[in-house]
């Protein structure tokens, strides 16, 4: 929460470095250890992936209420526990980056894909997790019972990747992000690196800005033989599927820029639904489509035009 954010970590001394906490992240697998870290903009939210693909985020008190680290170590439940669990990667998790702002973790794996979780992406689900095996197995050993099973875990809420990038066709086992978050470099097993270059991020999301008009979606979705309701449920669809389709790109470029391609977006979807309202659901698609076209070129009010020439006015920047 915002007072997480309040006490930061004591700085980091080379000379003399000082341990806080010990996280378990414990597997029954052998070999399944952590593998990848990072900090989520902030030095008291971590992301940890290990072996199996486990990707997990904590979220750490602050340091005034550290227990001593024997008790870390030694007692079940005295070290925090995660509260988020990154779901989607099914291979080990090999290297973590993220961006400048702190709102965007990218994940390379083993299973050929690199991943991005938005900080803003709402919860999927929960689940439960255990990183603690060999604790509960020591405590068990000590009081002479029998280990305990994995479960109870700790309750985790669940959130799936904002986007993943494919391209890689061996293991991928290094990531890097340059420094101003906007360029990304990843190298696989087979001898390949790929550099997902900002300059493609600006020509896909033209592309999209142009099929996101309200009179290119009118355009090229067909109203025949459909009602108001069919057609508006079709023109929303489009929009928010090659929206989710380029929400990668939102790394490469500024943020102030993939807000105008959000907004745009969003204002397009404004408009569909008020302007649906005002007809029968199971009337004539053909109405909306009008409706529509009629809005355009009487208030003269199409965003994208807007988002357009922004987008071609930053990638002059950048070549």
């Amino acid at each position: 929460g915002a007072h997480s954010q309040d006490l930061p970590m004591p700085d980091f001394s080379p000379l003399n470095p000082k341990q806080i906490w010990q996280l378990p992240f414990q597997n029954r697998n052998d070999g399944a250890w952590p593998m990848a870290v990072s900090f989520l903009g902030s030095d008291r939210r971590i992301a940890v992936g290990d072996r199996d693909g486990r990707l997990l985020v904590w979220d750490l008190p602050e340091p005034s209420d550290a227990p001593p680290l024997e008790q870390q170590t030694k007692t079940t439940g005295v070290a925090p526990a995660p509260k988020l669990s990154l779901v989607g990667h099914t291979n080990g998790i090999s290297r973590l980056a993220t961006t400048p702002d702190g709102q965007t973790l990218i994940s390379a794996s083993f299973d050929r894909t690199v991943r991005l979780w938005d900080a803003a992406t709402a919860v999927s689900g929960s689940a439960e997790v255990t990183v603690d095996h060999e604790l509960r197995d020591a405590e068990a050993k000590r009081s002479g019972k029998k280990p305990l099973a994995d479960g109870p875990g700790t309750k985790v809420e669940t959130v799936a990747a904002a986007h993943t990038l494919e391209g890689h066709k061996d293991w991928i086992d290094s990531l890097s992000l340059s420094s101003d978050g906007r360029t990304l470099l990843t190298g696989d097993q087979s001898s390949l690196a790929i550099v997902w270059v900002k300059l493609q991020a600006y020509e896909r999301l033209t592309v999209y800005a142009e099929r996101a008009s309200l009179k290119n979606l009118v355009s090229r979705i067909s109203s025949n033989g459909i009602t108001v309701v069919d057609l508006q449920l079709a023109l929303l669809e489009a929009l928010r599927s090659e929206y989710e389709y380029n929400v990668s790109q939102q790394i490469y470029i500024t943020p102030e820029m993939w807000k105008a391609v959000t907004n745009l977006k969003e204002q397009n979807i404004f408009i569909i639904n008020q302007i649906a309202a005002t007809l029968l659901p199971q009337g004539y698609a053909i109405e909306l489509s009008k409706r529509l076209l009629e809005y355009v070129s009487t208030t003269n009010s199409d965003l994208s035009t807007v988002v357009l020439s922004a987008l071609k006015f930053e990638a002059k920047k950048v070549l």
